[in-house]
């Protein structure tokens, strides 16, 4: 019953309390922080996760694109065509025809975008007829499959504006 009545009991309970307080508080603010510097590093290694990701699939949509690449410069049954710009020859396009598949591909080399026009592939049969082969990608890597046709007669790249129905016949805008 002494020590109820003692002030000084009471004053070392509470001092004790507080100090046991003020203790837990800066622990619990040490494991805020620590939580928080965590947060940040898994934010960080999230978005390295997912840059490394993105560069894995980009590395096998290259090596699908060399594959292909690869086994239809090794196809006997292709005929390879070289093309080169009219006004610069380092541009340079490259036609493989499949003759058993009846199948037309391209690549592109140091060819440069156009601005509300694009590239065109026609196949000239004769001076009355004409064949789209289809559009070339400039800023495309790899082999773009274009459209089939029979055979191969004479081949014209044209520059057409993007908005004019070039389906039939080329403006003979010549690249």
């Amino acid at each position: 019953m002494m020590l109820l009545r003692n002030g000084k009991f009471l004053k070392v309970v509470f001092i004790s309390s507080a100090s046991l307080n003020v203790v837990l508080l800066y622990v619990v603010y040490i494991f805020a922080k620590q939580i928080d510097d965590l947060n940040e590093k898994l934010s960080f290694a999230q978005l390295e996760n997912r840059r490394l990701a993105e560069e894995i699939r980009s590395e096998k949509y290259f090596s699908s694109v060399l594959k292909r690449e690869i086994a239809l410069l090794k196809s006997k049954n292709v005929k390879i065509y070289e093309l080169f710009g009219k006004k610069n020859p380092s541009e340079k396009i490259i036609v493989y025809y499949d003759a058993p598949e009846q199948q037309v591909y391209v690549t592109v080399e140091k060819l440069p975008p156009l601005l509300n026009k694009h590239y065109q592939l026609w196949n000239i049969i004769n001076e009355k007829q004409v064949e789209n082969l289809g559009i070339i990608q400039p800023g495309l890597i790899g082999v773009q499959k274009l459209n089939k046709t029979k055979s191969i007669h004479r081949l014209l790249v044209t520059k057409e504006d993007d908005e004019k129905e070039s389906e039939k016949y080329p403006s003979w805008n010549v690249w």
